[in-house]
């Protein structure tokens, strides 16, 4: 009899024990679960902050870029030239100032209006289709700013217009007028007002 209670009682406290060890590992369990929920957060907010700097350290190279170009055009980005025509315009109807011979140099200042560059041949500044010229990548570049400055002027213009012409017709349609009703007195209402109909909240 003693026996089976001693028998008995181990059973019981290796149970308690052993229960007591599974629910200690189950607080623990969880407790990483929440750390690596915590550091899993935190990744993905580090990664948003690594794409922003990202972009903002592309945008600051970008306008490095963009102003040692125009630092650069300033004193012209030397080419080579196939034979072509020196206009004094940037037009078809531009008077031939000299013939490019080709493999010459030249100096490309800007891109003035498609397709002509603004150039200085031999000391003579004039322009010149982009056809005639071999294209290297800052001058691609040059076009592109070009292109992208006249594109943004052109939308600059179109909104300007579209919101001059908004304000116009709020204000046309706003505009206050004065009541058309008739007081109790029989005189006019000096009351103004921007309804459609012409008359105060009294009339």
């Amino acid at each position: 009899m003693k026996i089976y209670f001693l028998s008995f009682v181990i059973t019981l406290f290796y149970t308690n024990v052993f229960s007591q060890t599974i629910s200690e590992l189950s607080i623990s369990l969880d407790s990483l679960k929440l750390i690596m929920q915590q550091i899993e957060s935190d990744i993905d907010r580090l990664e948003n902050k690594r794409a922003i700097y990202k972009e903002k350290i592309a945008e600051i190279n970008q306008k490095i870029f963009r102003i040692a170009l125009v630092q650069e055009t300033e004193k012209g980005i030397l080419t080579t030239a196939y034979s072509g025509k020196l206009r004094d315009a940037p037009n078809i109807n531009g008077e031939i100032v000299m013939d490019i011979n080709s493999g010459d140099t030249i100096k490309v200042f800007s891109f003035y209006e498609e397709p002509y560059l603004k150039v200085d041949y031999k000391g003579v500044i004039g322009y010149i289709s982009r056809t005639y010229v071999k294209v290297n990548n800052k001058i691609e570049s040059i076009i592109a700013i070009a292109k992208e400055k006249k594109e943004s002027s052109k939308s600059n213009n179109i909104n300007y217009k579209r919101k001059r012409k908004s304000t116009t017709k709020y204000n046309s349609k706003n505009k206050s007028v004065r009541c058309s009703g008739i007081t109790q007195k029989g005189v006019r209402c000096h009351r103004m007002t921007t309804a459609s109909n012409g008359r105060c909240y009294q009339h």
